[in-house]
């Protein structure tokens, strides 16, 4: 693994040549991480800064550093630990403000917060540089849902749409101190495709060294219950006499709470039974204070705020396994972050799933690379 030390405007300034170990984890729908571990030195000290960048030619992101340590080992003499996220940690610093109802594809409704908190927005909450690239994949663009949000962390809200839909997200270097950010879909190369070359992890090709098997139902659930309150507008009316002896009516608009309740589902048929699996969800004021408007309309929103969460609490299905590293494929060239593979254990346990996660490591015992696979199924439990 080879490191840079980049500057705000990405100009390289030093070069970490000498480490005795490295974790860098890139991920498909949130912010990667890095720990870096090396000698002290006085360059390094000197280039290390918090708020400047590291680069690794393993992967196309770059992390931020955000934490610097110096400790002394008893074996190893005085340590220089750094660690940080990648550049999409940078939406963490906004939240949404604007109380609006975003509606249409995952990609339109993501583009409109970038273009309320950070693009458009007034000149101290502006991200300089800051700019997204459209994607035409149907994959993305097909993709349809409304809700309200205010007061929510920006990043936060953006991981959990990507999650629901399986997209993955990220933010990249562009020009100079510059950002772009990008959704995207990995390239299927599974047996469920004829296109592409086919990419198979298994022991019986050896380039699955070991691998872990997690399938879990117990955080699942189904149904979600949601509450939320609204303005709802009435009308009052004052009949008196004038002056004259005229009959005269007189309204005065007001508002008052209201409660809003909706059921809503992850399956296509209301669970029943044992199979039936609940959450309760308070959503406070859906109109976020926005007075008027019609019952169905607010509770349209609240439902779907239902739905997000429960999108949470689906059936948890990965593989994780160490990978040969230079045996048959090739990281960045056969395959990459959020392709669809095909995986299978020594155990014979076998799927199609999406690689949401890669961690390189190098430490004295050499270098590893191990992915966690997330199956591409949405599973109904009975």
């Amino acid at each position: 693994m080879e490191f840079m030390v980049l500057d705000k405007n990405y100009d390289a300034i030093a070069m970490i040549d000498t480490f005795t170990s490295a974790i860098w984890t890139v991920r498909y729908d949130e912010a990667g991480d890095f720990e870096l571990c090396t000698p002290v030195r006085l360059d390094y000290i000197q280039a290390i800064q918090i708020g400047n960048y590291l680069w690794s030619k393993e992967s196309d992101r770059l992390m931020i550093i955000e934490t610097v340590e110096i400790a002394t080992d008893a074996e190893n003499g005085p340590q220089f630990t750094v660690t940080g996220r990648s550049l999409e940690s940078i939406l963490e610093r906004r939240i949404i403000t604007s109380g609006i109802t975003f509606s249409g594809n995952v990609q339109s409704i993501i583009i409109s917060m970038l273009n309320s908190e950070v693009i458009n927005t007034s000149a101290n909450r502006k991200i300089p540089n800051f700019s997204y690239k459209t994607s035409t994949d149907p994959r993305i663009t097909r993709t349809s849902m409304e809700f309200t949000a205010r007061g929510e962390n920006l990043y936060d809200m953006i991981c959990s749409l990507c999650q629901e839909c399986k997209i993955g997200w990220k933010v990249l270097p562009k020009g100079a101190g510059g950002f772009e950010f990008e959704l995207f879909v990995g390239t299927d190369r599974s047996y469920d495709q004829n296109v592409n070359p086919y990419v198979v992890f298994s022991p019986s090709f050896e380039n699955l060294l070991n691998s872990n098997y997690i399938k879990s139902y117990k955080a699942y659930k189904n149904s979600v219950y949601a509450v939320g309150t609204y303005q709802k507008e009435v009308i009052i009316k004052n009949k008196y006499k004038d002056d004259n002896g005229e009959w005269v009516v007189e309204e005065q608009t007001t508002y008052e709470e209201d409660e809003v309740t909706a059921w809503g589902f992850s399956e296509d048929s209301e669970p029943t039974g044992l199979a039936r699996r609940e959450i309760f969800v308070d959503n406070g004021g859906v109109n976020d204070g926005e007075q008027g408007g019609a019952y169905n309309a607010w509770n349209a929103i609240n439902k779907q705020k239902g739905l997000t969460e429960l999108a949470n609490h689906q059936t948890t299905t990965a593989f994780e396994g160490e990978l040969e590293a230079t045996r048959q494929y090739v990281y960045g060239e056969d395959f990459t972050i959020g392709d669809i593979v095909q995986i299978q254990n020594e155990y014979g346990i076998e799927g199609t799933v999406y690689i949401s996660e890669i961690v390189f490591s190098q430490d004295a015992s050499g270098i590893t690379i191990t992915p966690t696979f997330t199956s591409t199924e949405d599973e109904t439990i009975e």
